[in-house]
C-alpha cells in the first residue's frame, strides 16, 4: 500500500453566513444597494500538492 503523494483529497459543501448586496427602493424611481446578511453555500476543495502540501480552494455558489 503506497501513501498518497499528490492529488485531490475531498470536497466538502457547507452553508455559512455571508454578506451580500441587495437592491432596494428608497424613493419613487430611485434604487440603492445595501448589505444584507444571508446564508450562502460554499464548496471546499482539498488537494495534496507535492511541493506545498495540503491546499484548499473555497468556492461560493
Amino acid at each position: 500500500m503506497n501513501p498518497m503523494s499528490k492529488g485531490p483529497i475531498c470536497i466538502l459543501s457547507v452553508v455559512e453566513g455571508c454578506q451580500t448586496f441587495q437592491p432596494s427602493k428608497q424613493d419613487v424611481g430611485k434604487l440603492s444597494i445595501r448589505f444584507v446578511n444571508r446564508k450562502c453555500k460554499y464548496y471546499y476543495f482539498y488537494y495534496l500538492d507535492k511541493t506545498f502540501g495540503v491546499m484548499y480552494v473555497k468556492l461560493q455558489t
